[in-house]
This record gives C-alpha cells, sequence and structure tokens, in this order.
C-alpha cells in the first residue's frame, strides 16, 4: 500500500507519494486565506498510473478541507475534471467555483477581478475603453499567493471571452497581454 504523506507551510501544502524530494504523485495546494485553498496541479508518475493515485490524493485534500471547515478552487484540470463528475465532494467547491471573476465596466473603463474571503483584491485584469469596438488590455496583476497558477492566463481567458461576445478588438498594451497574444495564435481573432 502507498503511503500518502501531507505537509502544509501554511502558505502551500501538498499531498505526496514518495520521499521529500522525490515524489512519485503529488497535489499541491495554495491558501487563499483562512478559509479557502487553490488545488495548483496534480502530478502521478507513469509507474502509478491506472491506480486511481490522482482521486486518492484529491480525496485526501477534500477530507482536509471538511476537517478544516475551508473550501477548494480546484483550478488544475485533474482535479477540476473530478469535481465536475463526482457530486459527493461538491460542498466543498468555493462558490466562486473555478475562480469565476467579478467584473465592473463604466464604458470608459472595465475589469475582472478576484476579491479573497476578506475582500481583498488578488488578481485583476483592467482595460480602457478605446470607440465603441476596441479596448485597451492596460493592467494584469496576480498577487503573490497565486502567481506561478494560471491566474493571469484565466483573466486574460476571460477577458477574451468578453471581446468575442460583445465583438471586440483588443490592443494589448500591458505587457504580459502584449506577450500572450504573440505567443498564442489563437488570439488572433480579437488582436487589434
Amino acid at each position: 500500500m502507498l503511503e500518502i504523506r501531507h505537509k502544509d507551510d501554511g502558505k502551500k501544502g501538498e499531498f505526496y507519494i514518495g520521499e521529500e524530494g522525490h515524489h512519485l504523485a503529488e497535489m499541491a495546494y495554495t491558501w487563499a486565506g483562512e478559509n479557502m485553498l487553490i488545488i495548483d496541479h496534480t502530478v502521478v508518475e507513469d509507474e502509478l498510473r491506472g491506480q486511481s493515485v490522482g482521486r486518492k490524493l484529491l480525496d485526501q485534500v477534500v477530507e482536509m478541507a471538511r476537517s478544516k471547515n475551508v473550501k477548494i478552487i480546484p483550478l488544475c484540470p485533474f482535479s477540476k475534471s473530478v469535481f465536475d463528475k463526482d457530486q459527493s465532494i461538491h460542498d466543498k467547491i468555493h462558490e466562486k467555483e473555478y475562480m469565476q471573476f467579478q467584473h465592473v465596466d463604466n464604458q470608459q473603463k472595465g475589469e475582472f477581478y478576484f476579491d479573497n474571503e476578506q475582500g481583498k483584491r488578488i488578481a485583476e485584469i483592467s482595460y480602457l475603453w478605446h470607440g465603441e469596438h476596441q479596448i485597451i488590455a492596460n493592467h494584469t496583476w496576480v498577487d503573490d499567493s497565486l502567481r506561478g497558477q494560471g491566474i493571469a492566463r484565466q483573466l486574460l481567458d476571460t477577458l477574451v471571452e468578453f471581446a468575442r461576445e460583445k465583438q471586440l478588438k483588443i490592443v494589448p498594451t500591458c505587457s504580459y497581454v502584449e506577450v500572450m497574444f504573440r505567443r498564442d495564435k489563437s488570439f488572433v481573432d480579437v488582436k487589434a
């Protein structure tokens, strides 16, 4: 039987199989306040595939979340897919499920953002209106506690989806958006 170990430094944590420094499988999370954690990623080495190891790691995270009465944002694709399929663990999904961003827009400027449970802004992408059919993506910011988890990309994807729905073009002046527009050809339809 494979032993699942746990470590948590108060900011980040992981459930893993293997030795410290050499994990055969792991599910990592980051704390986003006292009452919420974000599952960042799941990795299972080839030798353990097909043994439901990823699910066993997720079950440990859910059990911990239930014991501490915290909610989970399943950001990594594996954990998100399991949450989507298994109703028995939906009680632990954070009500802003999968980083659903808030949106404000006053027809001069707007932003998509995420506040933690204490109301502190922890991620945002902002834009300025430039005529009726263009917006200028001028700023993207993610709090240090969420860095490296794909949150900036989720913000950008949300902005792009908004632009497509409204048939807008985006002028990328924010350095992050500019780089992503150069790298990812899937944005070509919205780039001004």
